[in-house]
């Protein structure tokens, strides 16, 4: 009983990802000296043999990843994190069932993953601006006027989501890569904003930060390209509720920046980020640090409400999408932590990893 008060204290029950917490599920119940044994087994081999489905995912991803040329074509500066997406990724949905939605959404996760990394790390000013022009545009012949290496990243762009709209359309569901399309793009002018912002040491009130930063926190792209292998239940009607940033969609934005910029603050500063919504916060209101995070930690809460609020009166969109949501959004407290980015610093993440992805139950 301790362990598990323990445990609900750290985190609330809602808010973690169900493959995760699976793994502490069924190592409680096998400590429990009234367990059934016969239950136990089948949990442990339904566990092993869906993990046995991820690790083959993961390992189509890599091939995909190594075959386009991600790490020889490209200078230094992305994260190469195709392990860590993946397991973010099965924090959203971990059934057989979205074994394709898993593959498509990891392949557009490492494409907005290398986009982030080319606005905040390496892409020259002038460079982005053209990058961002070629993305509204979106025409391969505006790759002429790129860098190599953003050449390069830009034909990958198109060519992957051509390669899903192509596999949609089959379905009648191609549709769904012009929603997707369209969040790239404004996820492209949010960064192009604050790259601008960054250019002209511009510290944004709070609120101007927010406005952009729940763009730039990527889960309006992340919750469209969870959708999009989903099938016939991710009808239009799913990609408009997302589009027209409907409650617990955008709620789920506003948690990602928020649960971001607590997490990554010390490593952006010293990359010479924009200033994030901690110190935007700091500058405007002239809190310490402490009372900024308290106050975003609010605002997290809010969005939690917000969710928790659609959750149960799930009446626009059907209860699966509403779930991605969900999980995209406690997948949030399984990748950050205070002053801690998993995603990027990947130590405190690799149990989590190990116990979804590489140990077996036994």
């Amino acid at each position: 009983m301790a362990s598990q008060v323990s445990h609900a204290l750290k985190l609330p029950l809602f808010k973690h990802t169900p493959r995760l917490e699976s793994t502490y599920q069924i190592k409680l119940y096998e400590s429990n000296p009234s367990r059934d044994d016969t239950l136990l087994n089948l949990a442990k081999l339904d566990f092993n043999l869906l993990q046995v489905l991820h690790i083959k995912e993961l390992q189509d991803i890599t091939r995909w990843s190594e075959s386009i040329g991600f790490s020889t074509k490209l200078p230094p500066f992305s994260r190469d994190r195709l392990v860590e997406a993946y397991f973010w990724t099965v924090g959203a949905y971990y059934e057989p069932k979205y074994s394709r939605a898993r593959i498509i959404l990891n392949k557009l996760f490492k494409i907005i993953s290398i986009t982030d990394d080319i606005y905040d790390a390496y892409g020259t000013f002038p460079e982005l601006q053209l990058f961002t022009d070629a993305i509204l545009r979106w025409d391969k012949s505006c790759g002429k006027l790129l860098p190599d290496y953003m050449k390069f990243f830009y034909e990958v762009v198109l060519d992957t989501f051509e390669e899903i709209e192509k596999e949609l359309a089959n379905e009648g569901r191609s549709y769904a890569v012009n929603y997707l399309r369209k969040e790239m793009q404004a996820s492209c002018e949010g960064y192009m904003q604050e790259a601008k912002w960054c250019h002209e040491n511009y510290v944004p009130t709070f609120e101007e930060y927010m406005k952009i930063g729940i763009i730039t926190a990527g889960y309006y792209y992340v919750n469209t390209a969870a959708f999009t292998g989903m099938g016939d239940v991710a009808n239009k009607d799913a990609f408009e509720w997302v589009q027209q940033k409907a409650r617990a969609a955008k709620a789920s934005c506003v948690l990602a920046r928020v649960v971001n910029d607590i997490g990554t603050r010390k490593f952006e500063r010293n990359r010479g980020h924009v200033a994030s919504a901690v110190e935007c916060y700091i500058q405007q209101f002239g809190v310490t640090q402490e009372e900024a995070h308290e106050r975003l930690k609010l605002i997290a809460e809010d969005a939690w409400m917000d969710i928790k609020e659609d959750m149960l009166r799930p009446t626009t969109v059907p209860m699966p999408i509403l779930t991605r949501v969900l999980n995209l959004s406690r997948a949030l407290h399984d990748i950050y932590n205070i002053d801690e980015d998993g995603y990027t610093m990947n130590h405190f993440l690799k149990p989590k990893i190990e116990a979804t992805l590489v140990t077996p139950m036994i």
